[in-house]
């Protein structure tokens, strides 16, 4: 598993590679600061989707991965340490908490930029 990451032909780029991909992740943010003046709006923007994700989203995915890897790994292997949310489920109430606050949060930056350029 991490043998095959460390081996990736995607991992192992040069250095024109790495300068494109950090092109590609500071335009959003570019992007932004050239469209909105005011911190406040870029502050609440990026502080709302990025700690969404952050918060759910994430821990989310390395549980279910790490539960992969570990029943693949360690067969019939006991774990006394294990969580009384162990089921599926709760990963998926997660996620649908997630997909909740998204919403909710998408409302509120649209109502709050609305009434922003309204006056």
């Amino acid at each position: 598993p991490l043998s095959t990451l460390e081996n990736a032909s995607w991992a192992q780029g040069t250095l024109y590679r790495q300068y494109i991909f950090a092109a590609i992740a500071s335009f959003p943010s570019l992007l932004l600061a050239a469209v909105f003046t005011d911190v406040d709006v870029l502050v609440s923007l990026t502080g709302s989707y990025a700690g969404l994700f952050i918060e759910f989203v994430i821990p989310v995915t390395l549980v279910f991965y790490a539960r992969k890897v570990m029943k693949e790994h360690y067969k019939g292997a006991e774990n006394p340490y294990k969580s009384p949310f162990q089921h599926v489920l709760w990963l998926i109430v997660i996620l649908l908490v997630a997909g909740a606050s998204l919403i909710i949060v998408t409302l509120n930056n649209v109502y709050s930029f609305y009434a922003l350029f309204a006056d």
